[in-house]
């Protein structure tokens, strides 16, 4: 997968994207380790993206969800899929040492 697979190159999503289970703190939780993977400042994320910090905080915080529109430019601008921000799936460790 763009963007993650640096981190960790045998991502599975488990069963739960392929059965389409998505809800709204998924994506919430997936953009802050998204955020926290790339060593991205929501300064920088925002400036990728093309939107204002204000807006990034409010998707991060949970306060409300992207559109179409800008959750097109968040997975662009971020370099990652759209099913990786939307479903659950284990959380990605750096510099995993037991492969």
């Amino acid at each position: 997968m763009k963007g993650v697979d640096r981190y960790y190159d045998d991502y599975n999503p488990g069963p739960h994207a392929a059965a389409g289970i998505y809800q709204a703190d998924y994506f919430r939780e997936n953009l802050q380790e998204l955020l926290k993977l790339k060593n991205m400042t929501q300064a920088e994320a925002a400036k990728r993206c093309d939107m204002s910090q204000a807006v990034l905080w409010n998707y991060l915080e949970g306060k409300s969800e992207p559109g179409l529109y800008n959750f097109t430019r968040l997975c662009e601008g971020l370099e990652v899929e759209p099913n990786w921000l939307l479903a659950k799936h284990e959380p990605i460790r750096k510099g995993r040492s037991d492969r």
